[in-house]
């Protein structure tokens, strides 16, 4: 691992397989987001990442029958597990929900977050979400490093899946409250100090009613907003997916939404993070 002033974030939901996630870090590794050079570090916080074979969580009465199985551009699914290992990354996985299986013949998969490091992942922590509909879970993990000027580094990164609707006896907190409750929890477990969030918030609906962004515009003041639609709702593009940073003084951080979906549904947004106050942090969002 070479020493580096900056760490790259990048945050994607993968559409339960249909996100082709070997060539979003091959772009990472040919310098596609940060100016043609490749990264010193990067984390790949992932939603609707998905597990297969025996360890997968079987389907169950806590199930609620949604399978989601999408294949990416190139037509093979790769399961979470798979993909790191073929990429060399450090990986953490929390399942939040079965996922039935793709044929009948297939083996049984879940579903869920996971961050891909290019650095190894410590102090690893699963945060349960409060219940609105489905089964929802955070992950917390950190990587360390060294900086150009030989002092240590450390970089708190999480990623989280916020629930799109409620259930049907609560229906109308679908349009907002759902989402508050669980931004509310997530920020909590979080606790203080700094830290990355890569969240799928799904705040779909109109600004005004989604407290889940005023939660998040509290807790995480050093957020640039991203520059661009993550989602189409409707034809409407909605930014659903954020990077939400937390500081140390000195610190900074740029954001771009890619311009390439890789086979998903969602656009990943990615970020740059400056370790230090002179650290040079170039961001691009081409193919």
């Amino acid at each position: 691992m070479r020493a580096t002033d900056s760490v790259l974030v990048v945050t994607w939901n993968v559409h339960a397989g249909g996100g082709d996630i070997p060539a979003l870090v091959g772009g990472i590794h040919a310098g596609a987001f940060s100016g043609g050079r490749p990264p010193g570090a990067f984390a790949v916080l992932l939603q609707e990442a998905h597990r297969s074979g025996t360890d997968a969580l079987p389907p169950g009465p806590g199930h609620d029958g949604q399978a989601l199985h999408h294949a990416p551009p190139s037509g093979r699914r790769s399961d979470i597990v798979e993909v790191a290992r073929a990429l060399g990354l450090h990986m953490a996985y929390a399942p939040a929900e079965p996922n039935g299986r793709p044929s009948p013949d297939a083996p049984v998969e879940d579903r869920g977050v996971a961050i891909l490091s290019s650095h190894p992942l410590r102090n690893v922590r699963v945060v349960e979400l409060p219940r609105e509909r489905q089964r929802r879970v955070a992950l917390v993990a950190t990587m360390a490093g060294m900086q150009r000027d030989g002092s240590p580094w450390e970089l708190r990164v999480a990623t989280a899946h916020l629930e799109n609707r409620a259930r049907w006896s609560r229906v109308f907190d679908s349009f907002g409250p759902a989402r508050g409750r669980q931004a509310q929890a997530l920020v909590d477990a979080l606790g203080s100090g700094p830290v990355v969030l890569g969240a799928d918030l799904n705040t779909w609906a109109p600004e005004f009613v989604e407290p889940a962004l005023a939660v998040m515009a509290r807790h995480f003041p050093d957020s640039p907003r991203p520059a661009g639609a993550t989602f189409s709702v409707l034809g409407v593009g909605r930014t659903l997916d954020h990077l939400l940073f937390r500081l140390d003084a000195g610190q900074h951080a740029r954001v771009v939404v890619a311009d390439d979906r890789y086979g998903s549904d969602h656009a990943p947004v990615v970020g740059i993070v400056g370790l230090a106050p002179r650290a040079e942090v170039v961001i691009d969002g081409a193919r």
